[in-house]
């Protein structure tokens, strides 16, 4: 008698069962090397070196905490209606912020400019031509175009998709908090997906408590427990659990925001 396929939903039980049990193997061939030891004195200079290098990145580093603090205070202060930790915090975003190094083509603005024509006559509330399916008709017209010709017709067009690229990436409508917002959410996914991870191979407990940092941002407070053994902790220590800390957390920050602001007018 044939053996009965297994559902899905059993197979993933199964694997479920065995994650904590799989070994680990090694995917490398490993050869060993001759060892230089170093004597005592090489060694100490070794610690030097890396301690003076150190040293030193350190201090540039906080030269440059120092100018952009000094930056912000200046920027602030030239815009007052926005506090000093909302302007370090556009300053470090927009850092994030889509950087489009690649130039406009010729030929994607053309293929602009003949789909705007194509479908100019098109009774409003019918379906508009797509640019795949005149993408051979383009073509053909460009081909036959000599090189004057192609800047003569797209020089407009060109300019044209320059102040749209660059009002899309600065325009008003950009908002430093929605890139914050996106930072966000990937950062505590990825955090999320090694934490479960972690605990399959080790079975280490882990608690995960994310809340948005000032009232301006617009992000849920998000929790993780790795397993029930984590979430009794909360309940039987801390006498709370891991959504009631989280809101906890939000409501420290809303103070804290609150006390800068009226500090602030003051």
């Amino acid at each position: 008698m044939a053996r009965k396929k297994a559902s899905e939903l059993q197979r993933l039980l199964h694997a479920s069962r065995k994650s904590g049990t799989i070994t680990r193997k090694v995917c490398r061939v490993w050869t060993k090397l001759p060892v230089v030891r170093s004597t005592a004195q090489e060694k100490k200079e070794q610690r030097l070196r890396r301690l003076e290098k150190k040293t030193t990145y350190n201090a540039a580093i906080n030269d440059a905490h120092q100018q952009i603090q000094e930056l912000a205070r200046e920027i602030q202060s030239r815009f007052g209606y926005r506090t000093f930790e909302r302007v370090v915090t556009d300053i470090f975003q927009s850092q994030r912020l889509k950087d489009s190094s690649k130039e406009v083509s010729r030929y994607a603005a053309f293929t602009s400019l003949q789909m705007r024509i194509l479908n100019a006559n098109i009774p409003e509330g019918q379906p508009r031509q797509k640019a795949n399916q005149l993408a051979p008709v383009i073509a053909e017209k460009w081909r036959e175009m000599t090189e004057e010709e192609r800047v003569a017709a797209t020089e407009d067009e060109v300019t044209a998709m320059r102040e749209r690229r660059v009002s899309k990436e600065l325009g008003t409508w950009h908002n430093a908090d929605v890139s914050a917002n996106h930072d966000s959410t990937m950062t505590v996914s990825r955090i999320k997906e090694e934490l479960i991870r972690l605990h399959a191979r080790t079975g280490d407990e882990a608690v995960l408590v994310v809340t948005r940092g000032s009232l301006t941002r617009f992000r849920a407070p998000e929790t993780y427990c790795t397993s029930e053994k984590s979430e009794s902790f909360l309940s039987t220590v801390l006498k709370t659990s891991n959504e009631d800390l989280a809101m906890r957390m939000v409501s420290a920050t809303g103070s804290s925001d609150r006390y800068h602001q009226v500090s602030h007018f003051r």
